[in-house]
């Protein structure tokens, strides 16, 4: 199955508030999913501080497979990511400029 990634986005929109408070979710996304099986897919990403076993997670804490919008199942697909920390304030140095161009020739 081929998932157009604007029916990704719009499940993203519609299951947004209720998977973002599930435990240890941190972020969500679009992403691709590969299956040896069927290939690349897209799919709705949810980024978690640390992925648990099931049997460990109670039905109602769980990343469900997938999420319907307009009679499609999108798969989701958990990635483990760790959490994510404020900016420490830490500039970074910006990216050397181009060479000027070459003179007439």
């Amino acid at each position: 199955m081929n998932t157009p990634v604007e029916v990704v986005r719009r499940a993203l929109a519609l299951h947004a508030e209720r998977l973002i408070r599930l435990p240890n979710v941190v972020g969500l996304g679009v992403a691709l999913r590969a299956s040896e099986h069927e290939g690349p897919d897209h799919c709705l990403a949810v980024y978690v501080s640390r992925k648990l076993p099931l049997e460990l997670l109670a039905e109602h804490e769980r990343v469900p497979p997938s999420v319907g919008i307009e009679g499609v199942a999108v798969r989701t697909r958990v990635v483990e990511t760790g959490r994510f920390e404020r900016d420490s304030g830490a500039t970074f140095p910006r990216p050397a400029a181009p060479p000027p161009p070459d003179g007439p020739g």
